[in-house]
């Protein structure tokens, strides 16, 4: 069984990109011995050969696939896989829907939280997708020789307007934000009070920078307190790296839906309440059980494609 795999970045899927979309697509293309592309030089030679399975990752305006590779395979089993409930179905997929053609959907919420059109969706399976960026920390031996510091409260992400409030809330002189630069004017713009430390967009090659930190500050959507969305891609970043993730109150029903045991000592009202968290430590049984629930994610993700 031939699969192709056509994620939405615009560029070759190299293992230096850093959008998180195409790091799960390499995992998971290595997971199912899947063909992986994107939008670069070569890639409609690549596409436009005879598959059983076409798999869409992510969705975004950049995609330039050539149509034809759907064309040329009608019989093709069609998949979509996304943890973003804001984005809707990628253009090649919508075409094809339009069509009449059915696919089945992998997201990591329930279908009533996303954009997607959903009667093209033959089938709807939630899995953490988050889990899928889950490594083991492993200290090289520069690290050991050359031991990162760890200090500092940090958020990193694009701005986000269901996240307004917790941002005006935390966002004071002592916390570093990081994010693009284009977000950085975003957020000027939206909340030109904020008084934060801008820092650019943190890199994860060949040093994960998030190490440098103590703590990484975990808010949500309030879309999200209504609809269980797992818990977040920087949880699992947080305890990959050897930080502490401290949650928001409003993160509570997430934290407790998501079957980790989350302590009351990882909880934080207010930001002097969120600072004086420096020096917690993560509790190591969530480095056991994001081991476990990646393993289950993508045999899951194998098993809902391949069989």
């Amino acid at each position: 069984m031939k699969t192709l795999i056509i994620d939405s970045h615009k560029g070759f899927p190299h293992e230096n990109a850093t959008n998180l979309h195409v790091r799960n697509a390499r995992i998971i293309a290595e997971k199912l011995g899947a063909t992986l592309i994107a939008s670069h030089a070569g890639a409609d030679e690549i596409a436009q050969q005879k598959w059983d399975r076409i798999v869409f990752n992510h969705a975004s305006g950049y995609s330039n696939v050539d149509y034809k590779c759907l064309e040329m395979n009608p019989e093709a089993k069609l998949y979509y896989i996304t943890n973003e409930y804001n984005l809707g179905e990628p253009q090649l997929l919508w075409m094809a829907a339009k069509t009449g053609r059915k696919y089945n959907v992998i997201a990591n919420h329930p279908p009533e939280a996303s954009k997607v059109v959903k009667r093209y969706v033959d089938n709807w399976d939630i899995v953490n997708l988050n889990a899928i960026i889950f490594e083991e920390k492993q200290d090289t031996e520069e690290d050991l020789l050359f031991p990162i510091k760890q200090d500092g409260v940090v958020y990193y992400g694009s701005f986000r307007a269901n996240r307004k409030k917790y941002f005006e809330k935390y966002f004071d002189e002592r916390i570093y934000v990081s994010t693009s630069n284009d977000n950085i004017i975003k957020f000027g713009k939206i909340l030109p009070n904020l008084n934060c430390k801008f820092i650019g967009k943190l890199k994860w090659k060949p040093i994960k920078q998030l190490k440098s930190f103590a703590i990484s500050l975990y808010i949500e959507d309030e879309k999200t307190h209504k609809h269980y969305n797992h818990l977040a891609n920087r949880f699992y970043e947080a305890i990959s790296c050897g930080v502490t993730p401290v949650f928001d109150y409003s993160c509570v029903d997430t934290t407790n839906k998501s079957g980790y045991c989350i302590p009351e000592e990882y909880f934080c009202k207010s930001p002097d309440d969120l600072h004086s968290k420096i020096g917690l430590k993560a509790d190591g049984r969530w480095v056991e059980s994001a081991r476990a629930e990646k393993k289950q994610v993508l045999d899951k993700i194998k098993a809902l494609i391949l069989d």
